[in-house]
């Protein structure tokens, strides 16, 4: 007969105690294996993250998009990002709008001369839908990864783990013409130097720190290596930023800021 550590023999209640506690201490166990699991889901899925992820009416259908100028060469992306784990961890929601020029194939300042032809060629209709796509799928990935890869904490970085992202952008249509969109960007993965984490406290997006054009975590680059990079137009931000604020200037204030470089947004 065992023993316990006294020496002396466990009464019979002493045995129905134990008894009664294991099954308690398997489900602690339990618990907790399955909570690590869901963990490692949500880390690689996104445990869906409670955001609609039916296509717009522009996506299902090109009549339905907004109209875009053949002209253009920014387009204004309006984005909503939610980070978090959904069911494990409060989520947040950032919105921002996402200055970017548009790519070779959608950008007449652009687009190789052998191109152009075909660009003038698109009907307005399919146009407008690419270029709406090129904000919800094109400029959304870039998001997802680049935010993901600056939200990453530097001890899970190796195995690719971290609060997982969702961004979702729309646009009115690209109709802004401007000197830092009518030339090709220098091609940079994003790192720590070139680009500032993006989302600010009070819900915003912020890109006017950033100055790369692919994101390249866990051995995927995006966009990849094969397709355009995403070419940011930082002025554009700025002066989109400076536009969305509402808080009026202090009277009196005597601080002086660092001029910012201006730049022509022509509307075509």
């Amino acid at each position: 007969m065992r023993t316990n550590r006294g020496g002396r023999r466990p009464a019979p209640t002493d045995e129905r105690a134990r008894s009664r506690r294991r099954p308690a201490k398997r489900g602690i166990a339990t618990k907790l294996v399955v909570g690590s699991l869901v963990t490692v889901v949500c880390a690689l899925s996104g445990c869906g993250m409670n955001e609609d992820e039916k296509p717009s009416a522009c996506e299902e259908n090109e009549a339905l998009c907004p109209t875009s100028s053949r002209l253009a060469t920014d387009v204004a992306c309006d984005c909503r990002c939610v980070a978090g784990y959904a069911g494990l961890t409060p989520t947040r929601a950032f919105e921002g709008v996402v200055s970017a020029c548009l790519p070779p194939d959608l950008n007449p300042h652009t687009s190789p001369p052998d191109r152009r032809e075909e660009l003038d060629r698109i009907p307005s209709a399919s146009l407008n839908q690419r270029v709406f796509k090129y904000c919800s799928e094109n400029v959304a990935s870039f998001l997802d990864d680049l935010i993901e890869q600056q939200q990453r904490p530097r001890d899970l970085r190796a195995v690719c783990m971290g609060p997982r992202i969702r961004c979702k952008c729309t646009t009115t249509g690209a109709r802004d013409k401007t000197p830092a969109c009518s030339s090709p960007c220098v091609d940079r993965d994003c790192d720590r130097e070139n680009c500032l984490p993006l989302l600010k406290v009070g819900g915003g997006i912020e890109m006017a720190g950033c100055s790369c054009s692919r994101v390249n975590a866990c051995g995927t680059v995006t966009p990849a290596s094969s397709e355009p990079p995403i070419c940011l137009n930082r002025v554009a931000a700025v002066l989109r930023r400076r536009v969305n604020r509402k808080t009026p200037p202090r009277e009196g204030a005597g601080v002086r800021r660092a001029p910012v470089r201006r730049q022509r947004l022509t509307t075509v």
